[in-house]
């Protein structure tokens, strides 16, 4: 999992965690509110929390080759959200969420 200590780097505008076999996130990740880009590809991440929806300026999610099934409806609250990778993903629907993300550039 992801220390909670990272959490509080509250400065923090890019934050690549690929690779690190985390399982998921803590809810202290809504205090990076300052992180733009944001990689979480290939971990075993099988959820986010709702928590999620206040890392708002974020622009660039990358989220593949997880174990995610579906994302929360919070991530509609991420208003500066241009790019989001999540192929490779155990969704067995488009996520409702991504359908509501109107920042999403297709």
């Amino acid at each position: 999992a992801l220390p909670v200590d990272v959490c509080r780097l509250a400065n923090l505008t890019d934050l690549q965690l690929s690779n690190n076999l985390m399982t998921g996130l803590p809810p202290e990740i809504k205090l990076l509110d300052q992180v733009i880009d944001l990689s979480l590809e290939d971990n075993a991440l099988i959820s986010l929390p709702p928590e999620f929806g206040d890392c708002t300026s974020l622009t660039r999610l990358t989220l593949a080759f997880n174990n995610l099934i579906s994302l929360p409806v919070e991530l509609t609250k991420v208003g500066e959200l241009r790019f989001l990778s999540a192929h490779h993903n155990k969704f067995s629907e488009v996520p409702e969420c991504i359908n509501r993300t109107t920042s999403l550039i297709t």
